[in-house]
């Protein structure tokens, strides 16, 4: 995932950020990352 959020990165970038369901959508005009967090034990 970190790879693509880089793709995202930009000078004066605006992300917007959705949050459902226990992952998160990072959105900007490059495009959208879709993450989803591991629990650690």
């Amino acid at each position: 995932a970190s790879q693509e959020l880089a793709r995202l990165a930009e000078r004066s970038m605006q992300l917007q950020a959705t949050v459902q369901e226990g992952a998160i959508t990072l959105s900007s005009t490059q495009g959208s990352v879709h993450v989803e967090p591991v629990r650690w034990k």
